[in-house]
């Protein structure tokens, strides 16, 4: 199942914004693609907006570490954290601790020897700035990772998403497809039950489900039921050529 000789396909979950569900969306798929059989991990090269005082390691990465079954090392999963919930750049400029492509391409490499497939959940968007002339992109490509785009649902989605994909592909990106995540039940939205349909039209990408709002999601299986209702695991899995 791996990608070439020993190593696992690595796949950055990117977001058109803040807030649209990455770390749901992570969740739920790394318990999807365990169903499947495949041996999964997961990373979270950065994380924002983590106070000292809340522990050591932030919930996010121990909740994939989780959701994927793994036993990596937390440093691996999660290199880099920080307390001050600003753009990763300026956060690690105020702690003086800069974000090194190095560190997150050597951790990466350790979790791609290990698993079939490497789920790594990005912050913000592909546009988002981590050093002088590096963002997320840049990390994607560097780390020769694919692109999956989690977008929102709602009026809007068409142009962030198009946005999205065409700033991934002018960097080389491979573009597996998205996840529309519908975050608010109460917005009366004519568009959503169209968007999927205009976002593989416009960006000629498959989108592998549309997740409902789903406050009552408990825990780990709460969130893989939402998931493993509402995504088509086995498409995705042909797009990133697992199956």
């Amino acid at each position: 199942m791996s990608e070439s000789a020993g190593m696992g396909k690595a796949v950055l979950i990117t977001s058109t914004g803040l807030g649209v569900g990455k770390s749901f969306i992570t969740t739920g798929l790394a318990v999807l693609l365990r169903e499947r059989g495949l041996d999964v991990g997961v990373m979270k090269p950065i994380e924002i907006g983590w106070p000292a005082e809340a522990g050591e390691w932030p919930a996010d990465a121990e909740q994939l570490r989780d959701a994927a079954g793994s036993d990596d090392p937390l440093e691996d999963i999660c290199p880099y954290i920080y307390e001050e919930f600003i753009a990763p750049q300026l956060a690690a400029d105020h702690a003086r601790r800069p974000i090194e492509l190095d560190v997150i391409k050597a951790s990466l490499k350790r979790l791609r020897k290990r698993h079939d497939i490497v789920l790594i959940e990005g912050v913000g968007g592909l546009a988002v700035p981590i050093d002088d002339g590096i963002d997320l992109a840049t990390m994607a490509a560097e780390c020769g990772a694919s692109v999956l785009i989690v977008t929102c649902a709602h009026v809007g989605t068409l142009n962030t998403t198009f946005l999205t994909v065409h700033y991934a592909r002018s960097r080389k990106l491979e573009v597996l497809g998205a996840i529309a995540n519908r975050l608010d039940m109460t917005l009366e939205d004519p568009t959503v039950p169209t968007n999927a349909k205009m976002i593989q039209r416009m960006c000629d990408i498959p989108v592998f489900g549309v997740v409902p709002f789903s406050p009552e999601a408990d825990g780990i299986e709460g969130v893989a039921e939402v998931c493993r209702s509402n995504i088509d695991i086995d498409q995705f899995m042909k797009a990133a050529g697992l199956g």
